[in-house]
Order: C-alpha cells, then sequence, then structure tokens
C-alpha cells in the first residue's frame, strides 16, 4: 500500500522587533524531547539564472545525521540562514518520496498553528519564517535516520556590479553548516545573452557546457565539486559587465505587460559634465 504524503509550506514575511543573531546554523533536534544530532548535507545544488539585475537561485539540500539513531526516532532539521540585502524568498519544495510538492503563504498564526499539530501527528511539514530583513528560518520533519530528507528554496538576489564584472553571491555559508565534506556539490548557471560567461574564479574551477548532461539544458553550464572541503566564506560567479558608456537598461515582457531595470554609474553614463572656469 503506497503511503501517502502531506506537505505544507509556510512563509512569514513579517518583521520581527527583538534582535536576532545573523548566525547560519543548520541542526537536527527531536522535537518530542532534548537532544542536538550531528548534521551533514549529503548532495547540494545551486542552479542560477540571471535576470537583470536580480538572479533567481535554486538550492536543494539533502541532508541527514551522521549519529547513530534509533530507525523509529522522527527528528526534525532546523535551518537558520541569512540572505543578502534585498533578496526575496519566492519558493520551497519539499520531497515527499518520490513526490515533490510546492508551499504555499500564509499568515504567521495559521501557519505555525498547522505546523505544531502536523508536527504532533508525526506527519511531513515544512515551514519557512522571515526573522527579520536579513534573517530566515526553516524547519522541516519529519527526518528518520538513515534516511535524508530533501528539500528546495528559491529566491532573488540582488547582483552586485561593479566596473568590469557583475557579480552573484553563493550560499556558501549555509553548505558550510554541514559537519562533514558534501558527496557531491553542483553550480550551474543560465549561460545565455548577456550573461553567457560565467567564472567561478575563487576555486578555479572552469565551468563546463550541459549539453551531455542530462540534468541541465543545453542553456547551462556547470561545475561539479566530488567532495569538496570547506567552502571559502565568500564565493560569487562573477560575468563581465555588460554595461554600454555606464548604462544597463533592460524590458522584461509577461503577455501585455513588462517592466524596466536600469543600473547606472553616473561617471561613466551618457551624460558627460565638462567643468567651466566661471
Amino acid at each position: 500500500m503506497k503511503t501517502k504524503f502531506t506537505f505544507i509550506f509556510f512563509s512569514f514575511f513579517f518583521l520581527i522587533c527583538s534582535l536576532i543573531s545573523s548566525q547560519t546554523t543548520l541542526q537536527i533536534i527531536n522535537p518530542q524531547s532534548w537532544g542536538n544530532y550531528s548534521p551533514a548535507i549529503d548532495e547540494a545544488q545551486i542552479i542560477i539564472k540571471p535576470e537583470g539585475i536580480f538572479s533567481k537561485v535554486e538550492l536543494t539540500l539533502s541532508v541527514y545525521t551522521t549519529s547513530n539513531v534509533n530507525s523509529n526516532t522522527q527528528l526534525e532539521i532546523v535551518l537558520n540562514f541569512a540572505l543578502p540585502e534585498g533578496s526575496i524568498v519566492t519558493d520551497l519544495w519539499l520531497w515527499c518520496g518520490e513526490e515533490i510538492s510546492k508551499g504555499i503563504l500564509l499568515d504567521t498564526w495559521t501557519a505555525s498553528t498547522i505546523y505544531e499539530s502536523i508536527v504532533k501527528r508525526r506527519r511531513d511539514p515544512a515551514i519557512l519564517y522571515k526573522r527579520n530583513s536579513l534573517m530566515y528560518e526553516l524547519r522541516v520533519y519529519p527526518l528518520i535516520p538513515p534516511q535524508n530528507r530533501k528539500f528546495k528554496i528559491e529566491y532573488l538576489v540582488p547582483n552586485n556590479w561593479y566596473e568590469n564584472s557583475v557579480e552573484i553571491p553563493l550560499p556558501v555559508q549555509i553548505l558550510n553548516t554541514s559537519i562533514k565534506p558534501i558527496n557531491k556539490l553542483d553550480i550551474a548557471v543560465y549561460a545565455k545573452d548577456e550573461f553567457s560567461n560565467p567564472e567561478l574564479k575563487t576555486l578555479n574551477q572552469n565551468f563546463i557546457d550541459a549539453e551531455d548532461n542530462g540534468e541541465y539544458s543545453s542553456s547551462y553550464k556547470y561545475v561539479r565539486l566530488i567532495t569538496p572541503t570547506k567552502l571559502p566564506s565568500s564565493l560569487s560567479i562573477s560575468f563581465p559587465n555588460p554595461m554600454h558608456n555606464g548604462l544597463y537598461l533592460k524590458k522584461f515582457s509577461l503577455a501585455n505587460e513588462g517592466f524596466y531595470q536600469l543600473v547606472m554609474f553616473p561617471g561613466k553614463s551618457l551624460i558627460k559634465l565638462e567643468s567651466k572656469k566661471v
């Protein structure tokens, strides 16, 4: 008989007035008792698609515990993490066996009440809080050793614009919470149009075309790291700056509507200022 899983995702975009630590942590706990179990990330995947002044990032993690735990124990994954200022979480996905469920957006009180009631009944929920402008808290239940739990966080992050490059920060702080090296880490980038030549200089790794890889379409380039050690505290994907005369203007169309994005370096813009003695 096939077991049916229920998954609910709740994301709360509100500001808590108390001070919250910006430290990124990954814990595995037992919600029915005390205890903290050694958390590790088995596999991780980062997929990046530049979209003008923002980039869409999909972070997929497969989490497990290295502790010796009774196979009947139902544990809870707790991930506290920060995103760069201006980032926007757009989706959460949870794998329930071979099925994938997408989250829904609810108010804080309703979502917390449903999540706690589901945990007590020992079914399959996940909950994502926005704790302040930078910090988030994700909870996934249950994790039943020795199995993994797999989930994906989608968010938009502002690109960092420099004179010669555009850089997209990677969520390495989250990856570095694993107490063991990650068995496999993929970093894939949608490389088309003005963002077609990605670089990952810090790790001295070159992107390769994804034409022969069944996981990504030919529009992507990727790097695969097998059992990587601790990553640098700061790591970005870099592209050549696509500005012309200090100006970047992009229009995105959706049906009969659209919106514009503008980035400008005033000192190199089309408006030239000439000094004049008066």
